[in-house]
């Protein structure tokens, strides 16, 4: 009886772990509708994606009513194609999936005998229907281009409802304190036990996408009363890639302050380096 007992104990305690490790979107998902040119839904239509960011392909049929969904998809740049016998091929490069986002398309295939249609360019930035959660995601792209120290945690101030809330580098979302917020990395919490603050912070090298949910958000992301910082990191792909990245700081590339000009004084010198690697494939 007692080793039973411990067999349940151990399975309960897996099944929490696994559930505990689901509780944050890593992911985002493709929705979309196929039909012809007189507006008729078009069944049976296989449609796949592909992406540096995937690993192999992800792949759906269309349903009677012509809707397809593509489930699970690493945040990035994908490329869809959509075929059916009888129709042109139809291909829409440069579709962004976001962190927790759902895109919804409206795919039109042309008969054989009627030109094809190849879509190159961007498509527009999507809107959810479906979600109700207010909030911004900041890609890897961004993160450079912001004049904004190297954290998840500083890009997040650029989220609207984000502001300085006194507790250090710690934002304050939609009014609520600095140390009622929940951060996430790659569906874990790390939100700190003790006083509700970011346990571990990594820098832009090897971050991903950043979302930051100031409202709306699901009940999945219980215990916060301020907002969400989820962090998703980079990871592997159908290419192989890596970076080098370096920095360096000391005191003469900083003016001196008004305050020790005043006074006669000399500010201490410092020196700061940082430097890493990071490769994925």
């Amino acid at each position: 009886m007692e080793h039973r007992t411990l067999q349940i104990t151990a399975i309960t305690a897996l099944c929490l772990l696994w559930s505990g490790a689901l509780v944050a979107q890593t992911t985002g998902r493709i929705d979309g509708w196929v039909f012809d040119a007189q507006g008729n839904s078009l069944p049976g239509v296989e449609v796949s994606v592909s992406s540096p960011s995937l690993l192999g392909s992800s792949n759906a049929i269309s349903t009677v009513d012509g809707q397809f969904r593509l489930l699970n998809l690493p945040p990035g740049e994908y490329r869809l194609q959509a075929g059916l016998s009888g129709y042109q091929p139809l291909e829409i490069s440069e579709v962004l999936v976001g962190l927790g986002k759902t895109v919804r398309l409206e795919l039109e295939l042309t008969r054989t005998f009627e030109e094809q249609m190849t879509v190159t360019a961007a498509l527009p930035p999507a809107v959810d229907h479906a979600s109700t959660t207010t909030g911004a995601n900041f890609t890897e792209n961004q993160f450079t281009q912001l004049p904004v120290d190297r954290s998840a945690l500083s890009i997040s101030f650029l989220a609207p409802g984000a502001a300085y809330g006194g507790l250090g580098g710690i934002p304050s979302i939609r009014g609520a304190s600095s140390a009622e917020n929940r951060y996430v990395i790659d569906g874990l919490d790390t939100t700190d036990a003790g006083i509700g603050v970011l346990g571990v912070d990594l820098v832009f090298e090897f971050i991903e996408e950043v979302e930051v949910k100031t409202g709306g958000y699901m009940a999945e992301y219980g215990g916060a009363t301020g907002g969400i910082v989820n962090v998703i990191t980079r990871s592997g792909s159908n290419q192989l890639r890596g970076s080098l990245f370096s920095y360096y700081w000391d005191t003469d590339l900083q003016a001196t302050p008004l305050y020790y000009e005043e006074r006669g004084l000399e500010p201490e010198d410092r020196k700061e380096y940082d430097f890493g690697f990071e490769v994925g494939g």
